[in-house]
């Protein structure tokens, strides 16, 4: 087919690109961007430490944690994070 476009109209592009690849990774909203820059500058301690940078990430782990347990109705205790979903 010796000089025929790639798609089915030429000159124009008319399909939407529908990326169905979730399984490992999906965009961040912007949003969610935003907090978690946030996040990296302000709460960049280790939160199992009892130093201040550990008490402000570990503070906002736990708002976290409160906020998922309160839109799936769950107990805070019970919502878990995890490095990884292989864990």
């Amino acid at each position: 087919m010796s000089g025929s476009s790639s798609g089915p109209s030429s000159g124009s592009n008319t399909h939407k690109r529908v990326y169905l690849d979730y399984n490992a990774t999906t965009p961040l909203a912007p949003e969610v961007m935003k907090v978690v820059e946030q996040s990296m500058h302000e709460a960049w301690g280790n939160p199992s430490s009892a130093h201040e940078e550990g008490a402000r990430a570990r503070a906002i782990i736990n708002q976290a944690r409160d906020d998922v347990a309160r839109m799936i109705g769950a107990s805070p205790q019970d919502v878990l994070f995890m490095s990884g979903g292989t864990e």
